[in-house]
């Protein structure tokens, strides 16, 4: 069967087709996103560089010697930019997550904002990212959180850890599309403004009667 060639960008948006051009032209960010969707490794298969497809395949991207091994397959200098080679295969798996849902244009605007763990909300919420897109499985929101619109893509919940309702109020947080992981946290979502107003009244009682 005749094996169907497509391009690759690269850096100055070039569209490359051949391995030499490849090297010419090499982008490592963009080779590191088309490592973890598989587009480089069809690539390599559909203009017969099986050899590079080996050493390739070999490869987790969790490596300590990941891109000097990942550089040197594909016959290109090392490069001397310092990259999160773990931060930017998330973001393309990530990428391949959100285009199933939505149009490209609006995948890139997205993807910077976008968890699939626990691990990379947290960095997300550090980071002070005001919108945030969980994408999935079950979520704990810090006590931390403030001032976030969190946004459910499929089904998504999320488990609240503040307990003390006016705490949680005073957090700010919005949840569309997301569902409670426990009663607890329904409760906590059901809360709103007027809520917080009764709280409000209720401290000033308390402070008034330990000044009697």
């Amino acid at each position: 069967m005749k094996k169907i060639r497509f391009p690759l960008e690269m850096a100055e948006g070039k569209m490359v087709k051949e391995l030499d051009e490849l090297q010419e032209y090499f982008d490592l960010e963009k080779a590191l996103e088309y490592f973890q969707n598989g587009k480089l490794q069809k690539w390599l298969e559909n203009t017969y560089n099986d050899d590079i497809l080996e050493e390739l395949e070999e490869l987790t991207g969790e490596e300590e010697d990941f891109i000097e091994r990942f550089t040197e397959a594909l016959g290109v200098e090392q490069q001397e930019i310092q990259v999160d080679v773990k931060e930017i295969l998330e973001k393309a798996h990530l990428k391949e997550k959100l285009k199933r849902l939505f149009p490209e244009e609006k995948v890139e605007e997205m993807v910077n904002s976008s968890a699939d763990s626990q691990e990379m909300l947290e960095k997300l919420i550090k980071g002070g990212r005001k919108k945030i897109y969980l994408i999935g499985g079950t979520y704990r929101i810090p006590e931390n959180a403030r001032g976030i619109a969190f946004t459910g893509v499929g089904e998504s919940k999320v488990k609240i850890e503040e307990k003390d309702e006016y705490k949680f109020l005073e957090q700010r947080l919005q949840f569309n599309g997301l569902l409670p992981a426990d009663e607890e946290s329904r409760k906590m979502m059901n809360l709103d403004d007027t809520k917080m107003v009764f709280l409000d009244f209720l401290k000033l009682m308390e402070l008034q009667l330990e000044c009697i």
